[in-house]
């Protein structure tokens, strides 16, 4: 009976995620693991995805159809206009893809949530945790953010469009009844250069830059967890971000790492698959540096 409901799950989590390319929806931790196997790190397929601009390459085959239909024999066809016709295509859809959006998913930052779960879920209180997931293109309206923003002071001859996005957030109880949420937030800046040449040539160039913002939140409950003041957390030992905030019965941690990437990975590289979570390493830092001590063991939740 569990396995009818899990695949009947796996198939309706899958017509919304294809059809939106972002999800939210409350699964145990296994249910997770394979539905980013089917649905995020499956391999690609070689069938190239059609789009309007290879609609381009139509032209060529059209004026070959039209000379040969204007001939008398095959001997007298022109291979000219054919050519011209090839030409144009190329160059138009060269100018065409100038001005492709991007998706910029990478896939290294998703798996860092994968790595996450696969680490911590013997932990998960009833082995359920709440998934928000958007894999929608980062490159869009909605997802501008003003430069102003960012402190992105103008230049002359440069242009910045910014965007930003929450890729995903999971929100988890552990077996003590601490609460975690990990998250990952992206900014992909595009940076436009226009300059002109001695030739008296004006020519733009544009490339793009990428942060990635994961951060891990824990609240933990007083009478089973000591965690210092704010004032004694160190910056020095990492570049984590550690805001500790005191409540009337517990301790909230705010931890944030920021990484720099000038390309995005398409598949999950090598590294990765060897590396720890960005995730696991927060929350070893924590208890390493005794940023947080258990008082106790405390008898797991029912």
């Amino acid at each position: 009976m569990e396995s009818v409901v899990f695949n009947q799950l796996l198939k309706k989590d899958k017509k919304t995620f294809k059809s939106t390319k972002q999800i939210t929806a409350s699964r145990t931790s296994e249910y997770w693991l394979i539905f980013s196997k089917n649905h995020i790190f499956r391999p690609s397929s070689f069938i190239i995805k059609l789009q309007p601009k290879h609609l381009v390459f139509l032209i060529p085959i059209l004026v070959f159809f039209i000379s040969f239909l204007s001939t008398e024999s095959i001997n007298d066809l022109s291979i000219a206009p054919i050519a011209v016709a090839a030409f144009f295509s190329f160059f138009l859809y060269a100018a065409l893809a100038i001005f492709d959006k991007h998706d910029f998913v990478h896939k290294d930052a998703i798996h860092e949530l994968i790595k996450f779960i696969i680490a911590i879920k013997g932990d998960i209180y009833r082995n359920l945790m709440k998934v928000t997931l958007n894999l929608n293109r980062i490159e869009n309206a909605k997802f501008s953010i003003p430069p102003a923003e960012l402190n992105l002071s103008k230049r002359k001859g440069v242009t910045y469009k910014p965007y930003g996005m929450e890729r995903y957030k999971a929100n988890l109880r552990l077996k003590d009844g601490s609460i975690c949420s990990v998250s990952l937030y992206q900014i992909s800046l595009k940076v436009s250069t226009t300059k002109r040449r001695s030739s008296g040539k004006i020519k733009t160039k544009s490339k793009y830059k990428h942060k990635m913002f994961y951060s891990l939140s824990l609240k933990l409950d007083k009478n089973k967890y000591r965690v210092i003041s704010q004032n004694n957390v160190s910056t020095d030992e990492h570049t984590y971000n550690i805001m500790v905030k005191e409540e009337q019965n517990h301790f909230v941690i705010k931890v944030r790492d920021k990484v720099k990437l000038l390309h995005l990975t398409d598949k999950v590289s090598t590294e990765s698959k060897s590396n720890e979570s960005v995730f696991t390493q927060i929350m070893t830092h924590l208890y390493q540096k005794n940023i947080v001590q258990p008082l106790a063991s405390p008898p797991p939740l029912n």
